[in-house]
């Protein structure tokens, strides 16, 4: 079963690390983590991803 957070419980997570973390650093880790998440899906599903080697 997927858990979900609440908007407040995001917004406070995020707000929390924001202030620890250099400029631009969360936006970082989220776009990585969804390139990852993407190529994931991408090698399932075509077997391979573009650019790969």
């Amino acid at each position: 079963m997927r858990t979900a957070y609440s908007v407040e419980t995001v917004r406070n997570a995020e707000r929390e690390l924001m202030a620890r973390l250099p400029e631009g650093a969360l936006m970082q880790r989220a776009a990585a983590g969804l390139a990852a998440a993407c190529a994931e899906v991408l090698g399932r599903v075509a077997g391979r991803v573009y650019g790969s080697r």
